[in-house]
């Protein structure tokens, strides 16, 4: 997985680059370094990489575009790098949770537990290990917290929907199995192999991301207000997958007949959905998410 992101990224920017130069822009960030860009290539092309990990690199990079068009163009070295703080922190979270979800294989396989490349990730160890670096980014970059919230959170949806199109690949993230006769089931593969009519999980969950995340940004594109974008979008995308977890049927761990993942749901779902409600209470004066980094950073005033 970080082969392939970080191959994406430099595929991104050199892509970008060669188009900034196209239309006559001036990409201060875009330098491009051909050397290191095959180097990488060349990696990867002598590497066995799975598919899932190609569709998550491909999320990644489509998510670390989105950010560097939404930023300005002098900031975009920067947002880059703190996309990819947040990408490490992800990482880490998600191995983290996956580690804990089975803890007692590996506290008799210790040596397995930093070895993600073997397999063993969790959407919401992600979520919580990139939440826990937004504090780290704002602080190495003296930015707005509420504003790199804003900027980072355009990276859910791209990732939730890799993550969704990697599960049904790979046949896993399927729904509970259906009698014969129903129409609006569908004949998905397991992680055996076997294909049975289920409930089509896979796709509602593709489609249900782009709906609820695709209308929730049109409609915040008119409103530039910090802090809104990112509680928002946070929101959304818990109680998105929270609502999923109820459908889902590939064997997990669980506590009261729940899954692991859909008691973090519930928490993330609550936290973000009490912070949306307390920014709208407060109705705080916010910068705009476009506003250049020096003013921004003049207005921040000491404590």
């Amino acid at each position: 997985v970080f082969r392939l992101v970080l191959y994406c990224t430099l595929k991104c920017v050199t892509c970008f680059h060669r188009a900034a130069k196209f239309f006559l822009i001036k990409p201060a960030m875009f330098t491009g370094d051909s050397l290191l860009f095959w180097l990488v290539v060349r990696y990867i092309c002598m590497s066995s990489v799975s598919f899932f990990s190609i569709i998550l690199g491909i999320g990644a990079s489509l998510g670390l575009f989105w950010i560097l068009l939404s930023v300005p163009a002098a900031q975009r070295l920067q947002w880059l790098l703190a996309a990819w703080v947040a990408f490490i922190g992800a990482l880490i979270g998600a191995r983290g949770g996956y580690v804990l979800e089975h803890f007692p294989y590996f506290s008799a396989h210790t040596s397995e537990m930093a070895q993600f490349w073997l397999g063993g990730l969790t959407w919401e160890g992600a979520l919580a290990g990139g939440l826990l670096t937004l504090p780290l980014i704002a602080r190495l970059w003296q930015w707005p917290f509420f504003l790199v919230l804003d900027c980072l959170s355009r990276l859910l949806l791209p990732l939730g929907l890799a993550g969704w199109a990697g599960l049904w690949w790979s046949g896993l993230g399927y729904g509970v199995s259906l009698g014969n006769g129903i129409w609006w089931g569908m004949m998905t593969r397991d992680e055996s192999g076997t294909f049975s009519l289920r409930t089509p999980l896979q796709p509602l969950a593709l489609l249900g991301l782009i709906v609820f995340l695709g209308v929730l940004d049109l409609w915040l594109n008119r409103r530039e207000i910090t802090g809104l974008r990112g509680l928002m979008t946070f929101f959304i995308f818990s109680a998105s997958m929270l609502m999923f977890s109820f459908l889902r049927a590939d064997p997990a761990a669980g506590w009261l007949g729940l899954r692991f993942e859909t008691w973090l749901a519930m928490v993330f779902t609550l936290l973000g959905a009490s912070g949306t409600i307390i920014f709208f209470l407060k109705n705080n004066e916010a910068l705009p998410l476009h506003q250049p980094f020096d003013a921004k950073k003049q207005e921040r005033k000491p404590l």
